[in-house]
């Protein structure tokens, strides 16, 4: 299901909501809260820059997880890999330890299915509730409140959420039951991986067999090559421009590491994401762990032998 969020409803904004995690994409998304009235209070951090740019937009500040929870209605988590997930909730001061009856906690984490159904059991204990719901698109969209979103859990969870999440995201689809949004962004992600790799590849390979970069932009986006791994990653490989694709090597890493864990576990075969998946931990283990990933072009450029 595809929920629009060009229309006209009325959407209340009394509850109050707990933002964990400022990052490119964070910010986006807890800036918009802000601007369609929502009371929004953040945690603490000691890189303030996102935060203090919120609390001047008028947000409020909780000194732990679990303080924020207690006051929260609704709390979102966007934070960089399932580890981290966990160690936010089951935290001496996490999110659990404040957790009460009618709370609902949004994992939009790229995380791992089994971490959220966990989690959900816990939060179940204490009559409160823990969903997927997993961002898609770029920090680009984040600032302008128009990113993807996929949720994972019940009709009655999607339709409580998504009035809130309206004021970030352009397209809201509910993937299924709990854990499925997230079990969707991992596949989703390995085939945006393995499209990026045969990218990089590519631009790499032209420089060695006579191709200009030119032309096979030109050309390939007019015929059955054309992707939007292409538009992401070839501007770079042309004049130089990353920021059409403000990720790092690590997060591809992390993203397709998972995807072929859940993969492996549910005994399917996989080939492509397994290559893509060496490829980037190749490139990490050349020093390329935080390089933006059009910037991998320089890194298979230096392994071909054909950077100049």
């Amino acid at each position: 299901m595809n929920q629009n969020t060009d229309a006209n409803e009325a959407v209340r904004t009394d509850s109050h909501i707990g933002f964990i995690g400022l990052g490119l994409m964070g910010h986006g998304a807890a800036k918009h809260l802000l601007k369609a009235g929502y009371k929004v209070e953040v945690l603490a951090h000691r890189k303030r820059q996102a935060i203090d740019d919120l609390l001047g937009l008028g947000a409020t500040e909780a000194a732990s997880a679990a303080q924020l929870a207690e006051r929260a209605d609704v709390v979102f988590l966007c934070l960089p890999d399932a580890n981290t997930v966990d160690q936010t909730v089951l935290h001496t001061d996490g999110l659990l330890a404040g957790a009460h009856a009618g709370l609902l906690v949004v994992d939009m984490t790229t995380s791992l299915p089994d971490t959220t159904r966990r989690l959900a059991t816990r939060f179940a204990e204490r009559q409160a509730e823990f969903i997927d719901a997993p961002l898609s698109r770029t920090p680009k969209e984040a600032q302008l409140g128009r990113l993807n979103i996929m949720v994972g859990g019940s009709s009655e969870q999607f339709a409580r959420v998504t009035p809130i999440i309206s004021s970030f995201c352009e397209n809201i689809w509910h993937i299924g039951d709990l854990g499925l949004a997230h079990t969707f962004k991992l596949l989703n992600n390995s085939i945006v991986a393995a499209n990026i790799a045969t990218v990089l590849e590519a631009a790499v390979a032209a420089d060695r067999l006579g191709i200009k970069h030119e032309v096979l932009m030109e050309i390939c986006s007019q015929g059955g090559a054309a992707s939007a791994a292409m538009q992401m990653i070839m501007p770079y490989a042309l004049n130089g421009d990353s920021s059409t694709f403000q990720a790092h090597t690590s997060t591809l890493v992390k993203d397709v590491r998972y995807y072929n864990q859940i993969a492996d576990d549910a005994g399917g075969a996989g080939f492509m994401a397994k290559s893509a998946l060496h490829l980037f931990q190749l490139a990490a283990a050349m020093g390329a762990n935080q390089t933006l990933v059009p910037e991998l072009y320089d890194t298979l450029s230096a392994l071909d032998g054909t950077q100049s």
